[in-house]
């Protein structure tokens, strides 16, 4: 390819591996607990909004609801589609001896519209059972996190308990595979099963998922790609997360392109694949053709999530740094880790982001937003309820779609602030 450089850095740089607060859900719980047990919020009030109690606790969206999570659960509380979140009993007490008498005398056969559907969609009585989630979670604030909060939301509003098997239970250790979290989770009695699995080449997931021994358990997947079996799955179209962010940096007049992109991964071929896309596009939304794209890669690593892909940024940028490459244009990280590397070598060497060049990363992290970098981010919430629909279909016995393709969200922040072009 015209324009492809490949840089080789050296394999450590010696930076810390930054972390993310640990989130103090348990402590928001038994706060909130205690408030609805004194009285201080009554039978039927609604709660502050979420983003009020955020606000309160000093906390994120995710951990908060990491913290309602158990008080939906067991009926403390309940959601009420877009409206709020409510109180349905006194913590501790039968769920018969809190409901007004108004309530019980009109309860009859409750019936809901699934959460993410059509809101002109037949209503459906509200089921039990158990629904299985194996899913991958190694820091609170991840996106498998938020994914499976929204997702215990929803089915835990039609009636749903969940039963949760993590294949990362210790982030210092081993991973289990998906046919190993599948065995010790379907020893359960469920009524269905969610695979949340964003962390896995595709080509492996296929293999793990076709060893799993699921019958006719209805299951339905959560990743980061298109899977290549019949199962039925709501991925984001990474593909298209690469056509926006090139046609982003283009329209802000960033025109000359690189991507540095340190490691190998299905995704993040695909993301490369889709900032070409936008530049065979380029004629539909700039006056003039742009330059060939330039790639910085580094020394054929593959993606592991334990890695510090800011180090892999920061070493790549730094070798090309050191071999001539001066960013003016705009550049892609391949990550939001990645991208924020390539800041803190460009800011060595005197160059700001914004100013100098463009540039952005994906996945919305919230190192991301404290830098002000400009971030695509995963339809989290979407993938959450579209799979809740698939699942509720299955389990009803249509056998409905077998894909949700899901397209990412431009979070426009200053280190792609509009070019200025200097006076002629």
């Amino acid at each position: 390819m015209d324009g492809l450089k490949i840089l080789t850095p050296t394999k450590n740089s010696g930076m810390p591996t930054k972390k993310t607060g640990i989130a103090e859900y348990k402590r928001i719980e038994l706060a909130l607990r205690e408030q609805v047990g004194e009285g201080n919020w009554s039978i039927g009030a609604m709660l502050p909004s979420r983003r009020a109690l955020a606000r309160q606790y000093s906390v994120s969206l995710v951990t908060l609801d990491r913290a309602i999570g158990p008080l939906l659960a067991d009926g403390t509380l309940r959601a009420d589609d877009r409206r709020g979140t409510f109180v349905l009993r006194l913590s501790g007490k039968p769920l018969e001896q809190e409901i007004p008498e108004t309530q019980t005398a009109r309860r009859g056969p409750l019936r809901l519209r699934p959460e993410g559907l059509d809101r002109t969609a037949p209503l459906v009585p509200i089921r039990t059972g158990s629904i299985g989630i194996i899913a991958s979670l190694t820091r609170d604030e991840g996106q498998e996190y938020f994914i499976l909060h929204e997702l215990e939301q929803v089915l835990s509003q039609q009636g749903f308990s969940t039963t949760v098997v993590n294949r990362m239970p210790d982030a210092a250790g081993p991973s289990r595979s998906l046919a190993e979290a599948a065995e010790a989770i379907l020893e359960s009695n469920l009524s269905a099963l969610v695979v949340l699995c964003l962390d896995m080449d595709m080509a492996l997931i296929a293999t793990e998922m076709s060893r799993m021994k699921l019958g006719a358990l209805p299951t339905v997947c959560i990743l980061a790609g298109e899977l290549a079996l019949p199962f039925p799955h709501v991925f984001y179209d990474n593909r298209s997360g690469g056509y926006q962010a090139a046609q982003h940096l283009a329209e802000r007049g960033w025109r000359d392109l690189t991507v540095v992109a340190p490691f190998t991964s299905t995704w993040v071929s695909e993301r490369i694949a889709g900032v070409q896309d936008a530049l065979a596009h380029a004629p539909a939304f700039l006056a003039q053709a742009p330059a060939p794209l330039q790639l910085l890669l580094g020394n054929g690593d593959t993606w592991d999530r334990m890695s510090d892909p800011r180090a892999y940024g920061y070493e790549t940028t730094i070798a090309a740094l050191n071999s001539g490459w001066k960013p003016s244009g705009g550049i892609i990280g391949i990550s939001d880790g990645v991208a924020l590397g390539v800041m803190e070598a460009a800011a060595e060497h005197g160059l700001k982001a914004g100013r100098d060049f463009g540039i952005l990363g994906f996945d919305d992290d919230p190192d991301a937003r404290a830098q002000g970098l400009t971030s695509l981010r995963p339809p989290m919430q979407g993938m959450a309820r579209e799979a809740a629909r698939l699942l509720l279909e299955h389990i009803g016995g249509n056998d409905g779609g077998l894909q949700v393709r899901l397209r990412a969200q431009m979070i426009p922040r200053a280190s792609t602030g509009r070019r200025v072009l200097p006076e002629s």
